[in-house]
């Protein structure tokens, strides 16, 4: 976990990306909207990863995952922040099919 300051002068503290698990990866594409433009449904997947990835923060509310209208109520820099620091999260919602497998074995120098 990695503790984040926030322009604003609060904290949040950030999960890193290899806590997550399959059953977050779908949680966050189950919240895709297909009928989205692609932009929307990529602001949803940077949401999702602020969902996933705050799990304290110093704000007099709930996190993100006790209530998803949480993010609504950062200021924008403090939301780019923590956009910023999920990143990594966000990341592992899709499928990496550059990586090859080679005898039962992740190739030796493919991406991981």
């Amino acid at each position: 976990m990695t503790k984040i300051d926030l322009p604003s002068g609060g904290w949040a503290d950030v999960r890193e990306a290899s806590a997550i698990r399959w059953v977050d990866r779908r949680k966050a594409m189950d919240s895709l909207d297909e009928t989205q433009g692609s932009v929307s449904r990529g602001f949803r997947a940077l949401e999702m990863s602020m969902v996933l990835g705050v799990v304290e923060w110093s704000f007099d509310r709930p996190i993100p995952s006790e209530r998803f209208e949480s993010l609504d109520e950062l200021e924008i820099p403090d939301g780019d922040v923590i956009a910023i620091a999920c990143v990594p999260i966000q990341g592992l919602f899709f499928v990496d099919f550059s990586m090859k497998i080679e005898n039962g074995k992740l190739k030796e120098g493919s991406p991981t």
